[in-house]
């Protein structure tokens, strides 16, 4: 049986995402300052950081889920069917929970180029969950022909 176009798409936005996840953590811990959109000194960066220091797990598992999932899936394994899932209705919550946090506490007003990657990750969980789970419902029929 030929492999669905869906199956390649999924695996390229499962890569991504979870290659992109890893980066950001790294990014925020040893190179703050390309993705803090508050710095140290500034008012409210300790709530900023606190916040922020609660997604590790959270995007630890969205991550693997994604990576682990994109690679099950790419080998025809189901699993990785309702991995994809899964990060898919994660990405759409931290999305959501992200965009919601950043517009009630004015996190976009300076576009620097830190608040210009907050953005993007946040128009990428709601722009890449909805398009997982769509790729995923048109490939429904033949994720029960894997073996």
């Amino acid at each position: 049986m030929k492999t669905p176009s869906e199956v390649h798409w999924l695996t390229g936005i499962g890569l991504l995402a979870g290659a992109a996840i890893l980066l950001y953590w790294i990014c925020w811990f040893f190179l703050p300052g390309t993705v803090q959109m508050r710095q140290p000194g500034d008012p409210g960066y300790a709530s900023y950081a606190a916040y922020e220091q609660a997604f590790p797990a959270a995007d630890m598992t969205l991550a693997g889920l994604a990576l682990g999932g994109a690679l099950a899936l790419r080998r025809r394994r189901a699993w990785g069917y309702y991995a994809l899932w899964l990060a898919a209705g994660m990405a759409l919550f931290l999305g959501l929970e992200d965009m919601t946090y950043d517009l009630e506490n004015h996190m976009f007003v300076t576009l620097d180029g830190a608040s210009l990657i907050g953005l993007l990750i946040v128009l990428c969980l709601l722009g890449l969950g909805p398009l997982t789970a769509w790729l995923l419902w048109r490939i429904r029929r033949a994720v029960f022909d894997f073996t």
